[in-house]
């Protein structure tokens, strides 16, 4: 993989972990404030954010996350079936959020240190899942010439 993709992908996580925070402390502020308990709370906005910013807004845009979309980089998935790519989105979250809170944030760690010595970038979630970040132009050369 090319430097300048290998950066654009580690920003794009960087970003994505970003707006993923901002997303967690709606959550939290909002049900907290509304009486309910803060473990629940937080474990609420966890879930929530995650599926928001994870599963719905690469759905709704076509397998771009935000940070994604702001670099041009693309999920390139084995298939074409959107119920089957949110069931991979949805796994591919949840399992990494269930390792992160029973590991202590451990396998962000590892993952941000794959993306970047690996040589093609790919993450322990990109190997389990059958999906990876390509660039757009790639991605959009490929769809051109029939090799989805």
């Amino acid at each position: 993989m090319k430097k300048g993709v290998k950066s654009r992908k580690l920003f794009a996580a960087v970003v994505d972990l970003f707006i993923y925070s901002i997303l967690v402390r709606i959550f939290l502020f909002s049900l907290y404030q509304s009486g309910i308990n803060q473990q629940i709370s937080f474990l609420m906005g966890l879930l929530v954010g995650g599926m928001l910013s994870y599963v719905a807004v690469p759905l709704f845009l076509k397998g771009q996350t935000l940070g994604m979309k702001m670099n041009g980089l693309v999920y390139s998935f084995v298939n074409e079936d959107t119920f089957k790519n949110g069931i991979i989105l949805a796994g591919r979250f949840l399992s990494q959020l269930f390792l992160n809170i029973v590991l202590l944030g451990m396998p962000l760690a590892i993952n941000l240190f794959l993306m970047l010595w690996r040589k093609d970038g790919n993450t322990i979630a990109d190997r389990l899942f059958a999906s990876m970040m390509v660039s757009q132009k790639y991605f959009s050369t490929k769809k051109r010439m029939g090799r989805t």
